[in-house]
């Protein structure tokens, strides 16, 4: 009989304890507290109960065509096994954060060939944004999810370099990008990163590469894109939206942090008003606001560079920035969340200065991640839980970083 190691005992019991203090906290918050929330549930029921995309109060406050189809597809099909009540929809959101840390403890064991490294990143399951992020009804959480299928896909392929990979499983890298894609359209800017993962060398293997990746995600994307030709007889890749977070990262009230509760309605282009009352489709909504947007740029080109660096900043900020009753974010609540920063971007230094060799590949590809997500949520709005998906990538580098100081050996040996 094989004898199993206490390595694998401690990572399966941390891995256990992970999704029941997900479970539970999912099951203690047991409702939304922001409207988004509500409208991926909503989406998410309309899918499941009508086999229609609406939402309930579809043009009085939000179009349907606006909102990314990724959570609530995911809710419908989570819904086939267990109630979609709101709980049960915090719980399907709890079970794709925990598989995302799950996948990174796979992806540890599988690169480092032991347990110790899979028992520090399940250790670092337990990141406390992380674990609070995975009790919202979110797209971060399964874009954390999609990430770390990617990581894994990747890892995979460094390690069978010499034999390389087929056809089928560079397109289900892509496949990875485009449904990241469907929950966070911004996540398809990762794209060029992940080609950076390539040799350059046979010169056609990038290009190769490209066409394949671009496969896989047209696998994945292009059957919404279908269904958004036929219902709302238009090409819609993804969703409609876009242009609203255009305006509320750039407009009079606009600052690095800026939520659409900040923006003051006095201070909106003469006509807005009227060309959202208006509107009778999602793409003519997030056109009026594309255009307001467009017009404070041109109006304002220094004020609007500077918001762009400064939210390009703000993708990396250490906490949300706002006290809120309604989340519960006390002041004590923020010094959590920024010393799980502090150890996140730690973990990430640690792996900069320890890792070699083809280890060092993996920290290069988080910072390379992080780069282009805060030049890209710049351009709209940049918020410190768009960052948080990636999280668990800077983890799993810190949790590399530590196995292979525990291998060095020691001075004067």
């Amino acid at each position: 009989m094989r004898k199993v190691s206490a390595g694998a005992v401690l990572t399966l019991a941390l891995l256990a304890a992970g999704l029941l203090v997900r479970v539970a906290l999912a099951w203690r918050r047991g409702s939304f507290v922001f409207p988004d929330e509500a409208w991926y549930y909503d989406l998410g029921r309309s899918l499941l109960e009508r086999g229609t995309y609406r939402l309930s109060d579809e043009g009085t406050a939000r179009f349907a065509s606006c909102v990314a189809p990724g959570v609530p597809l995911l809710l419908a099909a989570g819904g086939r096994g267990i109630p979609l009540t709101p709980i049960g929809a915090l719980w399907v959101n709890a079970v794709a954060g925990w598989l995302t840390v799950v996948l990174f403890v796979a992806l540890a064991r599988r690169w480092t060939g032991g347990w110790t490294a899979a028992a520090w990143m399940a250790v670092a399951g337990f990141h406390p944004a992380w674990v609070y992020l995975n009790t919202t009804n979110y797209p971060q959480n399964a874009q954390g999810l999609a990430l770390a299928l990617l990581a894994w896909a990747v890892g995979r392929r460094w390690q069978r370099a010499e034999r390389g990979v087929g056809p089928l499983a560079v397109m289900g890298e892509g496949a990875c990008l485009g449904w990241g894609a469907l929950l966070v359209p911004m996540h398809l800017v990762a794209t060029p990163i992940w080609l950076l993962t390539w040799p350059p060398r046979p010169r056609m293997r990038r290009p190769r590469a490209a066409l394949l990746g671009a496969a896989g995600a047209a696998v994945v994307i292009a059957p919404w894109t279908l269904r958004n030709a036929i219902v709302e007889r238009a090409f819609v890749p993804i969703s409609a939206g876009g242009g609203q977070q255009l305006f509320t990262g750039f407009n009079a009230d606009a600052n690095m942090n800026t939520s659409v509760a900040d923006i003051s309605k006095a201070h909106w282009p003469s006509g807005m008003a009227e060309e959202l009352a208006a509107a009778r489709t999602g793409r003519e909504f997030e056109a009026a606001h594309t255009r307001a947007a467009k017009q404070w740029i041109r109006e304002n080109p220094r004020r609007a560079a500077e918001l762009w660096v400064l939210k390009g900043f703000n993708f990396f900020r250490w906490d949300t920035g706002r006290l809120t009753s309604r989340t519960g974010t006390g002041v004590a609540v923020m010094w959590l969340q920024r010393l799980a920063t502090v150890a996140a971007y730690g973990a990430l230094a640690l792996a900069f200065l320890r890792l070699r060799g083809p280890d060092r590949r993996w920290p290069r590809l988080t910072l390379g991640l992080l780069l282009v997500m805060a030049l890209a949520h710049a351009f709209f709005v940049s918020r410190y839980r768009y960052r948080l998906p990636f999280e668990p990538l800077l983890l799993f580098c810190g949790a590399l970083a530590m196995i292979r100081r525990r291998e060095e050996p020691e001075a004067g040996c």
